[in-house]
């Protein structure tokens, strides 16, 4: 039950990751940071469709 949960979550943040906001950094720190400041950035995916 909680391996399947995990891998629930983790498919839901890649989600969110490739089509919404951008969620991959080197530094968790900074992550954290971006989050807390309210300064995510739109994943390159989501601007791309926002294009076309």
């Amino acid at each position: 039950m909680k391996k399947g949960l995990f891998i629930l979550l983790f498919a839901i943040v890649e989600q969110v990751n490739y089509f919404v906001v951008r969620l991959s950094y080197r530094n968790s720190k900074t992550l954290i940071k971006l989050i807390i400041n309210n300064e995510l950035k739109i994943s390159k995916l989501s601007k791309e469709i926002a294009e076309r």
